[in-house]
């Protein structure tokens, strides 16, 4: 799992790297090359994919839950399980009735059927049927289950050629498949277990040669119903907006760091780029000491910051320093381990996972600039509450 984690860890830099550039050049407009970009474009989702499943597996994957409703989501799931299974294979999804709510990372549950029902198309190469079953179950200590309390049942089943007693009992296994080279990599079901046990449950396996395979996961109970909010509408932009944000990045990959700072430049943002905490908050103190004798503003207006960095302090020993200040300075990590995304989730900071969407953090610079915005234009009405 150490091992997975690390690779993975630096894998994902990698992956920011390409991503950057390739966003680079679509901004820019690079013609003749729509083919070659479009096919790294692909790969970097392979790519990213994979660092789930690395990261899934050693217990590292930063997990975004959420309520969810399995009665009113698993319907919306036919058309991506359709694709996964091919057209050979019938689907049949039973969402149940009265279904409790559960809380889970969507993106790991989705990928968790995806990789189940894979290893269904390909176990039923003859075709078959594929059955989703969702329904509540509670268990009691006296039930010799290693879960006790209530929990959804949520039932992957296949009429495929099923598995031999030896190859079930590593069914779960890290890197372990039976699949030819260049068909599986072995991180499928042990992402569906590592998922599972993220979430306070458990995934279970039953299966004999000629008698198909069923796949249970059990997920706990949300203690709340699930919010149902309208749509996020988007920010319009202001007449008289300013240019855009001054932003102090952190970074210790150098090409990591260039390649965001100049997508951050294409933004229409300003960049001050150092490469570990303790400067950014030598930098930070230094700002304030002026700001303190001069009247001066700060001369940043966000930190966007990496979590794990050498030096004394990482991002978020950042931005707890940074939310002590006397003025208020939005902070933005991100990181590509779950411990750091657990402590970072009791600060009061924005987080992306590795590898992020440029589009998800350009959501967030904008609505930051729509509050620097704001800000200013009450500064200058009410100057004596400031």
């Amino acid at each position: 799992g150490g091992l997975s984690g690390s690779v993975a860890h630096d894998f994902n830099n990698l992956l920011m790297i390409l991503s950057a550039n390739v966003q680079i050049m679509r901004r820019r407009g690079v013609g003749g090359l729509e083919r070659e970009m479009s096919a790294m474009e692909r790969a970097l989702k392979s790519g990213q994919s994979l660092t789930r499943q690395l990261l899934g597996v050693a217990r590292k994957q930063p997990l975004r839950t959420e309520t969810l409703s399995l009665e009113r989501w698993l319907p919306s799931c036919r058309e991506l399980l359709r694709a996964s299974l091919g057209a050979k294979v019938s689907l049949v999804i039973d969402s149940g009735l009265d279904t409790w709510p559960v809380r889970v990372d969507v993106a790991e549950l989705e990928l968790a059927l995806i990789n189940v029902a894979v290893n269904a198309r390909d176990a039923m190469a003859n075709g078959g049927r594929f059955t989703v079953r969702a329904s509540n179950v509670v268990f009691r200590h006296e039930d010799g289950f290693p879960l006790t309390g209530e929990f959804v049942q949520l039932s992957l089943e296949d009429t495929g050629a099923g598995m031999a007693p030896e190859v079930l009992a590593r069914a779960f296994e890290p890197l372990f498949t039976t699949k030819s080279k260049g068909m599986g990599t072995g991180l499928g079901l042990p992402q569906v277990f590592a998922f599972c046990e993220g979430s306070g449950g458990l995934a279970a396996i039953d299966s004999a040669i000629g008698a198909g395979t069923s796949v249970r996961l059990y997920l706990p109970r949300a203690a709340t119903e699930p919010h149902t909010a309208g749509p996020i509408e988007a920010l319009e932009p202001e007449s008289g907006s300013p240019c855009g944000l001054r932003v102090l990045l952190v970074e210790d990959n150098e090409e990591v760091a260039a390649g965001t700072e100049a997508l951050l430049q294409m933004m229409g943002h300003q960049v001050t780029c150092v490469f570990n905490a303790d400067t950014a908050l030598r930098v930070l103190d230094d700002a304030r000491a002026t700001r303190a004798s001069t009247g001066e503003p700060l001369p940043f207006d966000l930190v966007l910051s990496d979590i794990h960095m050498p030096g004394k302090m990482n991002g978020i020993d950042l931005a707890e320093a940074v939310l002590g200040f006397d003025t208020r300075l939005p902070v933005i990590l991100v990181t590509g381990y779950a411990e750091e995304l657990d402590r970072a989730r009791h600060v009061n900071v924005r987080v992306l996972s590795k590898p992020f969407d440029i589009g998800l953090l350009e959501k967030l610079l904008e609505t930051i600039q729509h509050d620097v915005a704001q800000a200013g234009t009450d500064a200058a009405t009410h100057p004596a509450d400031t």
